[in-house]
């Protein structure tokens, strides 16, 4: 695989990217995330939102996976009124658990807070070699005219 980004279709109305987990790159993920927003309608406040929470997962998977040396995946998927953006990366000792429980206040449970902030749902997975936050944003129904 070349050293740039790669793009490629995952279902009918979802796009996956992989790219360096570098902040260039992670920057490239989040102006992506914006023009799918767009597409969906999303108002200048809730596409904000989502970037700054596709950044922040970024890091925090970034900080427990591979570093800036590993290899960044992000799915994002519209489907009955919902768009889910998953961030993921290799990791052979994930501690996410511990970012999301209660009462840490670290730089990184920060993080955590600010993205349940910004999207509607925060969820993570541990695999036994890759670490993965789930960003979920419940899209308005658009209101009738009489």
């Amino acid at each position: 695989m070349s050293k740039g980004t790669t793009t490629r279709s995952a279902g009918p109305h979802a796009v996956e990217l992989a790219v360096p987990a570098n902040r260039e790159y992670t920057q490239i993920l989040r102006l992506v995330l914006s023009g799918i927003g767009v597409a969906m309608g999303l108002n200048l406040e809730e596409i904000e939102d989502l970037k700054l929470a596709v950044g922040e997962a970024c890091y925090s998977v970034g900080q427990d996976g591979g570093g800036p040396t590993g290899q960044l995946t992000i799915r994002a998927a519209v489907e009955n009124r919902q768009l889910t953006v998953d961030v993921r990366q290799a990791s052979d000792k994930p501690s996410l658990p511990r970012l999301f429980a209660a009462g840490e206040s670290t730089e990184k449970s920060i993080g955590v807070a600010l993205m349940k902030h910004m999207v509607d749902r925060v969820e993570y997975n541990m695999g036994r070699d890759s670490v993965e936050i789930r960003l979920i944003k419940y899209l308005q129904q658009e209101a009738s005219t009489p």
